[in-house]
C-alpha cells in the first residue's frame, strides 16, 4: 500500500521517496546515520570527581607534598643542588593541567640560605609541560 493512501498529509520528501534513485536513498541513509552518531555525546573526562582528586593526590609525595619531577627541575637549576630543601607546594586545577607552585630554600653561590619559588604547568600524568617561573 503506497504511503500516500496511508498518510495523505505525509511530507513531500516521504511521498517522493520511492521515485528517488537508489544512490540518493543510500546517501540520505548514510547522512542520517552520521547525524545520529554525531548527536551522541562523548565523555571528555572519564574520571569521577573523587577519582580525579585521587589521581591528583598521587602526583605528590605523601611525605612532604612535593612533586619529584619539579624537585629534579629545581635542583638542576641550583648552584648547589645538595642544599635543596622543599618547604611547601600548592596547586591550582585548571582541568587538563595543574599549575603547581613550590617554595623551597637552598644555598646560593655565597653559601647563604635563600628562599625561592618555582611555578610549573604540570600535566595530569605528572610531567612538566612548561616552566612559568623559576
Amino acid at each position: 500500500m503506497p504511503i500516500e493512501t496511508q498518510y495523505p498529509q505525509a511530507p513531500f520528501l516521504l511521498r517522493k521517496w520511492r521515485s528517488w534513485p537508489s544512490w540518493n536513498r543510500w546517501l540520505v541513509g548514510i547522512a542520517a546515520v552520521l547525524l545520529i552518531f554525531a548527536a551522541i555525546p562523548t565523555d571528555q573526562s572519564p574520571l569521577t570527581p573523587t577519582a580525579r582528586a585521587q589521581a591528583i593526590d598521587n602526583l605528590f609525595s605523601d611525605k612532604d607534598g612535593s612533586n619529584p619531577h619539579i624537585n629534579l627541575l629545581i635542583q638542576s637549576k641550583l648552584h648547589e643542588p645538595d642544599s635543596y630543601k622543599h618547604d611547601i607546594t600548592t596547586y591550582v586545577d585548571n582541568g587538563d593541567h595543574l599549575v603547581v607552585t613550590t617554595i623551597y630554600t637552598a644555598n646560593n653561590m655565597f653559601r647563604k640560605r635563600v628562599s625561592g619559588m618555582a611555578k610549573v604547568k604540570l600535566s595530569m600524568d605528572g610531567e612538566v609541560i612548561s616552566v612559568l617561573q623559576l
